[in-house]
This record gives C-alpha cells, structure tokens and sequence, in this order.
C-alpha cells in the first residue's frame, strides 16, 4: 500500500509555512508520501512537471460530474486524462442533489452516465470511483453505492474511512464494499480540540467532531489497515484532515502514523 496527500492539503501547508510547493512536496517525499489526489482542473503541466520531479504519483484524479442531471462528457474528459497521465483511478463527485430532485430519481436518472463513464474507463484502464458523502448526494451509504452493482457493473469505490464513521460502522461499511475497492481516504475525528488545531464541525449524526490525522483519533486506525492488507488491497491510502488549521504537522503525522504501520 502507498501513502498519499490531497493537493489542497500541500497548498494549505505551503500557505501556512510560506514555503514554496515544491519544498513541502519535497518535505513530504523524504517523509514517505508517494502520491498526491488531485482535483482535475488543477493538474496543469506545472504541477504534473513538478510531482514528477520530486518522484512523486499522481494517485487520483476527481472532479464534479452531476450524474443525475445526464452528465458523461466531463466523467469521459477526466478518463481521458487520467489515462493520458498515467494514472489509474479517478473519483466523480456528483455534487448535490438539487432540492426540486427527490433521492430515489437522482438514483434512477444515474445509473445510464455511470455505466457509460465507467464502462469508457475499463476500456482505458482507468478506474471509475465514487465515494459517500453528507448531505443531499447520491451516496450517503454503502448502500447507495452498491445500489450501482448491477446497473454498472464496471464502477468501483473510493472507500472514505471517515465519511462512512459519521452514519455507519467505517469497518462493516469497508467489508461491504471490499470487492471493488480501488481507491482509499483515511480520515479520523477526535471528539475534543487537538493540538493539531482542527475547526470543529457538527457532522449528519449531530456529532461535533475534529478532523486529526489518520491514527490520532476515535477510528479503527490499526484494524481498518489490517483488513485493507488482508482485503489484498495494494493501492494508495490518501490521508485526508481538511479541517486540521496546523496542516504542516497534520500532514507529516499521519505520512509518519502509516509509514510505521506498513513497515
């Protein structure tokens, strides 16, 4: 399993520290990091020249297609640049569902661009993910998304430790999906301020949490690692702590946390 970061995680961490983006990529490689999510509009040939300098993957690319609504073209645009990059996942946020839509329609009018865009990146060997969210989304469970399974058979899952905490066991939620996991968010909350100085949110259960870095938190940390491993799991574990305000040190913790778990 590789380690990886978001990109706006760097950006934040850069603007934090006033250190260019290059050194905290270099900062973070020498502490592990082997690839960087990206959202697809930011991956110019910029960045894609400085991650390759620094011996660094793209590990996903994700974008907003409102799949509800028909939208395929910008789910096929980001295949096609995956597949020109190299990279071999990307997520689709579908976004909100909006208010005039009721649940079980957007579920209905989805499955046609699913199929088609996921169907398109098995063909260019690129898998097609989604994710749970909060909110008015197409994939609040892992029920929604395996609502999917026989209506496209060709789309896998971003398995979001995190998200699935906030309205269902993170541990059930990653043996249901195990099949077709192709991509991972590590995500933890801690019930209380840490020193990593995270802003608190009130989340769909009507928990107040903190987002910490992977291990520093209330999760599972060391079993949902185990059960990946033992899944045959093989691919990126992005860490994700968007809310975290010291996010120089959130980043280097959870790189840390996961490099000494894997060793």
């Amino acid at each position: 399993m590789k380690t990886a970061i978001f990109y706006h995680h760097v950006l934040k961490a850069a603007e934090e520290t006033g250190k260019p983006v290059s050194e905290i990529l270099k900062i973070l490689h020498a502490e592990g990091l082997e690839g960087v999510d990206i959202n697809a509009p930011d991956a110019d040939n910029v960045l894609l020249e400085m991650l390759e300098k620094t011996g660094l993957q793209v590990s996903s690319l994700y974008r907003v297609v409102p799949v509800f609504s028909g939208e395929t073209q910008k789910g096929i645009e980001l295949v096609d640049k995956a597949a020109e990059i190299g990279c071999k996942t990307v997520m689709l946020l579908p976004g909100s569902i909006p208010e005039e839509m009721d649940k079980e329609t957007a579920l209905l009018q989805s499955a046609g661009p699913l199929r088609e865009i996921s169907d398109y990146g098995q063909k260019h060997g690129v898998s097609v993910t989604v994710e749970d969210y909060d909110g008015r989304t197409l994939f609040g469970t892992s029920q929604d998304m395996l609502y999917f399974a026989d209506k496209a058979p060709n789309l896998c899952y971003t398995y979001d430790s995190g998200n699935f905490y906030t309205v269902e066991d993170p541990l059930e939620a990653l043996e249901a999906l195990k099949p077709k996991i192709r991509h991972v968010h590590l995500k933890d909350y801690s019930h209380s301020p840490t020193a990593f100085g995270a802003i608190s949110r009130t989340v769909r259960s009507g928990e107040v949490l903190y987002d910490v870095p992977f291990g520093y938190g209330k999760l599972p940390a060391e079993e949902i690692l185990c059960r990946l491993r033992e899944n045959g799991y093989d691919g990126y574990m992005c860490l994700e702590h968007t809310n975290a305000e010291k996010m120089m040190e959130a980043n280097i913790a959870a790189i840390r946390y996961i490099r000494s778990k894997l060793n």
